[in-house]
C-alpha cells in the first residue's frame, strides 16, 4: 500500500450530480495512471450541488501533474466536463509532521506526547488571504 504524500482538493458547484458523475467516471484510468492511490468525494452540508473531491497522490509532482491536466484538457471543454457550474477552485495539501517539534524533556506528559506526533495538513497554495478571513493562520 502506498501511504500518500500529496493530496489534491478540487472544489466546484455542479448542476446535475448524475452528469458530473458519469463524466468523473469517464477518467477513472487516467487518474489511475496519474498515480491515485485513494479518492474522496464530498459535497457541503448546506449544499449538495457543491463538491469537494480529495485525490491522493504518493508525490506531490503527480498532484500537480494531474490537476494540469485537468486544468488544460478536461475543465477548458464543456463537453469534457458536462455537469460543472462555474470556477474550480483546487489545492495541493501534504501531512505536516509535528514529531520534529516534540520536546525532548523527560517529563513530556503522554497526552502532549501524542498532540505533538498527529499529523495535519499543509497547503501548498496562495490561499494565506482567505484563511485568515475565515479566522485560520496564513
Amino acid at each position: 500500500m502506498v501511504i500518500p504524500m500529496a493530496t489534491l482538493q478540487i472544489e466546484h458547484a455542479i448542476t446535475d450530480l448524475t452528469t458530473w458523475k458519469g463524466a468523473f467516471d469517464r477518467f477513472e484510468d487516467r487518474r489511475q495512471q496519474s498515480g491515485v492511490v485513494a479518492q474522496r468525494i464530498g459535497h457541503l452540508v448546506e449544499d449538495d450541488h457543491y463538491l469537494v473531491i480529495e485525490l491522493d497522490f504518493a508525490t506531490v509532482s503527480e498532484a500537480e501533474n494531474f490537476r494540469s491536466f485537468l486544468e488544460e484538457q478536461v475543465w477548458r471543454s464543456q463537453a469534457s466536463s458536462p455537469g460543472l457550474s462555474g470556477s474550480t477552485k483546487t489545492r495541493i495539501f501534504v501531512p505536516a509532521d509535528f514529531t520534529s517539534r516534540r520536546q525532548t524533556d523527560d517529563h513530556v506528559s503522554a497526552e502532549d506526547d501524542h498532540a505533538h506526533r498527529q499529523q495535519a495538513y499543509v497547503s501548498t497554495d496562495e490561499d494565506a488571504d482567505y484563511r485568515q478571513e475565515e479566522g485560520g493562520e496564513a
